[in-house]
């Protein structure tokens, strides 16, 4: 693992990127990448105590005032957000640059590589390799018996079961096991629970849907 990376001071979408991104560099697509990384903001968001849900059914958000943080996200997204409830499914799903924002700041602790390339040396794309000993870091924390108490890590194991990412990657059976298992409890007395349900709601929006035409 890097050295200057710690696995529980990287925020959800930060350590989403770690399981998000294939070999070749490039994400998945077991679910919408740049509205997954959006739900995942909004999970930190609640997960930090920046932000916290209310409404008939828990489906807005609702942010105080700008946040004092070290991630410049947070503090843009506090200040947009502040003072009004905002449907959570809506912005996920409006959200633009998500997915490059977290890149960024994952690429900032280590736990992605970026790289510009040429497809037959001539249309340029970007690639994000993870680093394979902080995505190992992770899964050991996530799948270990420190996890059930990081609010954090249920809630990135609910966004990781839930995209279907979990059965991406060369996860084992028991690695899979335990983080579905893991995706159901969450620390009652911390904001994971209503992370988790804010997840929920944003999956509406996040995976993919099929229209059978008959």
């Amino acid at each position: 693992m890097s050295p200057h990376v710690h696995t529980p001071e990287l925020t959800v979408p930060e350590a989403l990127m770690a399981f998000l991104h294939a070999d070749n560099g490039r994400p998945y697509e077991t679910a919408k990448p740049g509205a997954l990384t959006a739900a995942a903001e909004v999970a930190e968001l609640i997960a930090g105590g920046h932000a916290r849900v209310t409404g008939p059914d828990g489906d807005q958000l609702v942010v105080d005032g700008p946040a004092a943080s070290d991630r410049a996200w947070i503090r843009e997204l506090t200040t947009q957000l502040a003072g009004r409830a905002t449907d959570i499914a809506t912005w996920v799903k409006r959200r633009d640059g998500a997915l490059d924002t977290q890149q960024a700041e994952a690429a900032a602790r280590g736990v992605l590589v970026q790289d510009r390339k040429r497809l037959a040396g001539l249309i340029p794309y970007s690639t994000n390799t993870v680093d394979p000993a902080v995505r190992q870091a992770l899964l050991e924390h996530l799948t270990g018996p420190g996890a059930e108490a990081d609010p954090r890590a249920a809630v990135l194991a609910r966004l990781l079961v839930k995209s279907r990412l979990h059965l991406r990657g060369g996860l084992g059976r028991a690695e899979r096991t335990a983080l579905e298992q893991l995706s159901e409890r969450a620390p009652a007395s911390t904001p994971a629970p209503a992370a988790m349900s804010a997840v929920d709601i944003a999956m509406v929006t996040v995976v993919y849907t099929t229209v059978i035409s008959e």
